[in-house]
């Protein structure tokens, strides 16, 4: 927690992707919403549920694409920003007459907005290495870990 408070890189960090979980949670959840409110509820919540798993089912390849990834500041940024524009994108088509296309459509825009923010959650890992003590690692990537969990 003092690293939480003394280290600026490492703060923005946890900023960031409480923020994005905590984004992607409430969408979710408005996304459940919505699809309830369908003449095919019960299908469409039953694959509003199961998107969810999507982004935990790709998390090694995003994982390991994270890894890959040379330049991970301008990729967090970069993925960070897809993420606000999808979730404009969905706002806009929420409010559009529902019909089975566009229960889809928004389907597949969260599913990569997900994944997305999974990838950003990979990206972020591997720089606590340079913003850290060797010392202090376990402790704030655990810290890290939590916050997003909680989120």
């Amino acid at each position: 927690m003092q690293e939480y408070m003394c280290n600026r890189g490492y703060q923005t960090l946890i900023n960031v992707a409480v923020l994005s979980g905590i984004g992607d949670g409430l969408y979710n959840i408005v996304f459940v919403i919505y699809a309830g409110s369908l003449s095919f509820s019960t299908l469409a919540v039953s694959l509003a549920s199961m998107a969810t798993l999507v982004p935990s089912l790709l998390s090694m390849l995003t994982g390991y694409f994270a890894d890959q990834s040379r330049h991970k500041v301008r990729a967090i940024l970069v993925t960070r920003n897809l993420q606000f524009v999808l979730f404009l994108i969905l706002a806009f088509l929420i409010t559009l007459p529902r019909n089975i296309w566009l229960f889809f459509l928004l389907l597949s825009i969260n599913i990569v907005s997900d994944t997305l923010g999974t990838y950003g959650n990979g990206l972020a890992l591997p720089l606590l290495r340079h913003l850290l003590p060797e010392n202090k690692l376990k402790q704030s990537m655990g810290f890290m870990v939590a916050m997003t969990l909680m989120a």
